[in-house]
Formats: C-alpha cells, structure tokens, sequence
C-alpha cells in the first residue's frame, strides 16, 4: 500500500446528515493505495459499470453488474458478465486494457438499477434521461403489440429518468465530452478500472460457454466521506441517517449493507 494519505476533494462542506443525494452533506474523498481500492470491493456491492464505446453510437453505456469480487488486496478482481451483454461486446474488445467505470448505488435508487438492467445498450438509444422530450414517430405510437424489447424502447424513449452521467470524483459536475470516462449520478463510490484479461473458455477454463470471466484492476477510486472509515478502512455508511448502498440476493431484490450502529 502507498504511503500516501486519502486525500480529499470537497465539493461542500464534509457531514454525516442528510441523505446522500444533498450535495450539502457530500465530500468525496480520493484512496491511495491499491488495498484501499479493494476494500470497496469486499461486500460485493451492486454496481453501475460504465464504459465509453469508441466504435458505434450511442458511445455511453452503463448496465449493472453484481458477480464480482476482489482477487487480492492489491486492486485485482474477476467479474462475470454474459457474453450476449452489449456491455461484454465492449469490455472485450480488446484482450486487456479497456476502460471503464464502476459506480456503488445506494438505498433509494433501486428502481433506477432495474430499469438499467431491463433496457440494452444495443438498440441504439442512449439510457441516459433526456430534458427535452423526443417524439415518437407513428410506428412506435402504434406498435402495441410488439415483443417486449420493443415495449422497453418506446418506456424509455427519452432514456431512464433520473440517470444521469457525472465526471468520476463527482456529485454534480458533468463530463467534459461523452469521449471522457464517468460515472452515474448519486452513486457513493467511483472505480476507475481496466481489463488485463478475458477469460473465454478457448483453454477450458471458462466459467461456461454463455459467461465471460472477466480479470480486472482497479486504478483510481473516489468515495464519498460519509461512506468511508478511514481508522478502520471500510466502506460502510459512517452514521444512520446515511442510506445504506446496495448488494444483491437475486430475484430483483436487494440487501443493504448499513452502519455499524444499526447493526
């Protein structure tokens, strides 16, 4: 580990009140050291994992991810993702080194996630909510009857509300271009990562034919204060009025992991 010191990037005054989407009470923080980036891992929390695709439109992504855990004390973890994700297509275009983001949702943000989860990347529409709303052309306003896929498209025509990019280390600011690296608004950790390699089963070691297993490195992490105990390294809401992030029992339903005082 670095023996560098957490270092702070306030953007308003640090607290332990107040939920964690009043910009008031937040204060992230920036971990140095390559166990402090796996400690955010350690209770497999869900997460948002968002990438930047170079190759086709729309070139942000973001799609939920909760089959991941760290592989050591040194910012290394595997995740497993299916392969017919366009999120996969993505993560593995190359053998290593592709980019990308991933973002710890808290209490409150749970349908937010799902939504996320039930629309594809793939058809062509961006996610991310649009202020001013697009038109339907006739076929979709008359198309109610078609398959499910089709159903979620025009549901989401000016993308999921409430989603919404922020640079990573940020509340509020937005990205500089859609080329840059982000995160997902209201999210409480941020982990820049990257590939270093895919594991696909031309060995026999593939998890099976429909998974890729994933192997990753944390290179960068951001926590918002109130979510970080700095004597004890954890992630784990620091005081009870802070909502609790989320991890995953399957079936759409989520856990939460809380403060030690409400335990």
């Amino acid at each position: 580990m670095s023996s560098e010191e957490n270092t702070s990037r306030p953007e308003a005054s640090a607290s332990c009140t107040g939920s964690s989407d009043e910009t008031s009470s937040e204060h992230w923080i920036e971990l140095k050291g390559s166990k402090d980036f796996s400690r955010l891992l350690y209770t497999n929390p869900v997460c948002l994992l968002t990438t930047v695709n170079e190759i086709s439109s729309p070139r942000q992504n973001v799609m939920v991810v909760s089959w991941l855990t760290a592989t050591n004390n040194q910012g290394k973890f595997m995740m497993s993702i299916n392969k017919n994700r366009h999120s996969a297509q993505i993560l593995t275009l190359k053998e290593s080194n592709v980019e990308f983001v991933l973002c710890v949702p808290v209490a409150g943000m749970e349908t937010l996630v799902k939504n996320v989860g039930s629309v594809s990347g793939k058809w062509g529409k961006s996610k991310f909510w649009k202020d001013d709303p697009i038109a339907q052309d006739d076929d979709s306003k008359s198309d109610q009857n078609k398959a499910s896929n089709k159903k979620k498209r025009r549901r989401f025509q000016n993308g999921i509300e409430g989603l919404h990019t922020v640079e990573i280390g940020s509340s509020m600011q937005e990205p500089k271009s859609e080329s840059e690296l982000f995160a997902v608004k209201g999210t409480v950790a941020h982990l820049k990562c990257c590939t270093y390699r895919i594991v696909d089963g031309k060995d026999g070691s593939a998890i099976d034919e429909d998974h890729h297993l994933i192997l990753c490195e944390v290179k960068a992490a951001f926590v918002q204060s109130q979510y970080w105990n700095e004597e004890k390294k954890r992630f784990q809401p620091k005081c009870k009025d802070v909502s609790p992030y989320l991890t995953f029992f399957g079936s759409q339903a989520f856990g939460y992991v809380v403060s030690e005082h409400d335990s």
